[in-house]
C-alpha cells in the first residue's frame, strides 16, 4: 500500500507540475509570441508527460479496486466461516472454547482487512498530490511511451520492512490460505517460493570434485553426521520457503522467506565448506566447484530477495 501511495503522490505531483507549466506556456504564447514550431514541440512534451501521470494514476486505482475487492471478499470468506463454526458448536462438534479462539481470531482477521479497507479506499478517492502526503518535485522521462513508474520491481524502503517486521504476531504464522488464484496473482510474491524449489533441487546436483569425480551434497551426506545434519537444514530450509507460499499473511511469508535464504546463503558459503574442509582433511584433493554450488548460492539469494519484496510491500 506504501507503493501505491509513492506512485499517486509522484503521478499527481507530475501531473500538476505540467498541467501549471503548459498553462504558463500558453501564457507567454500570447504575451511574446513563441515560434509555431517550438511551441508546438514544447506543449506536445508537457501533454505527454501530463498523459503518462494520468494513465499511472489509473493504473495505480484499478490496482487499489482490486484490492479493495480482495479485502471485502476476504471479510465475507471470515463472516462465513464464523457462521460456518457457530453451527458446528450448535451441533456439538465443537466445544465453547474452541469457538471463542475461533471468534477472536476472525475477528482479528476481519479488523485487519477493515483497516486496509479504509486506507485503500483514502487512496482510491484521492483527486491530488495534497491527498497522498504532498506536492513532490518529481521528475518525467519525456518522449518514453508507457507508465512512468515501474514500481512492480522497486527495492523495497527498509522503513517498511522493519515496519513489516516489528508489526507481526505469533498468530501471522497460523493462519493459510489455499485459493490457487489468490497465491498466482502477484508473479514477483513466487519468486522467494521459486527460490526455494531451486534450492531443493540444487542439493542434488554436483558440489564437489573429489579425486575427479563429482559428488552431490546428498552424497558427500554420510561423510559425517555433521555434514549430514547441515544438508537436513539446506533441506528444510527449502521446503519450508516453498510451503511458505501458503501464509496468509505477508508479513509472515517475507520473514519466513528472508531467514531461510539467510539460512541457506550462511550454511552453503560459509558452514558446509567449513565442515567439509575439517571432515576431509588435507591430504585429499577437492574443490568446491560443481554447479550444484553456485545453483545453491543463487536460490538462497532469491528467496532472500522474494522476502524483502514481500515484506516491503
Amino acid at each position: 500500500m506504501a507503493r501505491e501511495k509513492r506512485e499517486l503522490q509522484r503521478a499527481f505531483s507530475i501531473k500538476e507540475k505540467y498541467e501549471g507549466v503548459l498553462a504558463n506556456l500558453d501564457v507567454l504564447n500570447a504575451e511574446e509570441s513563441i515560434p509555431d514550431d517550438q511551441f508546438n514541440s514544447m506543449k506536445a512534451e508537457y501533454q505527454q508527460s501530463i498523459e503518462q501521470a494520468i494513465e499511472t494514476i489509473n493504473r495505480v486505482k484499478t490496482k487499489l479496486a482490486e484490492d479493495i475487492q480482495a479485502e471485502e471478499t476476504n471479510i465475507q470468506r471470515q463472516n462465513q466461516e464464523l457462521q460456518n463454526l457457530k453451527t458446528r458448536f450448535k451441533v456439538g462438534e465443537i466445544t465453547a472454547d474452541d469457538l471463542q479462539k475461533a471468534e477472536q481470531r476472525i475477528q482479528r482477521k476481519v479488523q485487519r482487512s477493515q483497516a486496509i479497507i479504509e486506507d485503500l479506499e483514502h487512496l482510491h478517492a484521492s483527486k491530488s498530490s495534497a491527498d497522498v502526503g504532498g506536492y513532490i518535485d518529481a521528475k518525467t522521462r519525456t518522449g518514453l511511451s508507457g507508465p512512468i513508474s515501474f514500481s512492480a520491481v522497486s527495492i523495497p524502503h527498509m522503513d517498511h520492512i522493519l515496519s513489516a517486521i516489528r508489526g507481526t504476531t505469533i498468530t501471522d504464522f497460523s493462519e493459510f490460505r489455499t485459493d490457487m488464484n489468490e497465491i498466482l496473482k502477484s508473479p514477483l510474491d513466487l519468486v522467494g517460493p521459486a527460490g526455494g524449489v531451486i534450492l531443493l533441487i540444487s542439493i542434488f546436483l554436483p558440489w564437489f570434485s573429489i579425486l575427479g569425480f563429482s559428488q552431490s551434497l546428498t552424497d558427500m551426506a554420510g561423510l559425517s553426521s555433521e555434514i549430514g545434519l547441515i544438508v537436513l537444514i539446506e533441506l528444510i530450509a527449502a521446503l519450508v520457503g516453498i510451503a511458505s507460499v501458503f501464509l496468509a499473511w505477508e508479513n509472515a511469508r517475507g520473514i519466513v522467506l528472508t531467514a531461510m535464504g539467510v539460512i541457506a546463503l550462511v550454511t552453503a558459503g560459509i558452514i558446509i565448506p567449513a565442515l567439509f574442509d575439517a571432515s576431509m582433511g588435507s591430504g585429499i584433493f577437492y574443490n568446491v566447484t560443481g554447479i550444484g554450488y553456485y545453483v545453491n548460492i543463487l536460490a538462497a539469494i532469491l528467496m532472500v530477495v522474494g522476502g524483502l519484496i514481500v515484506l516491503g510491500k
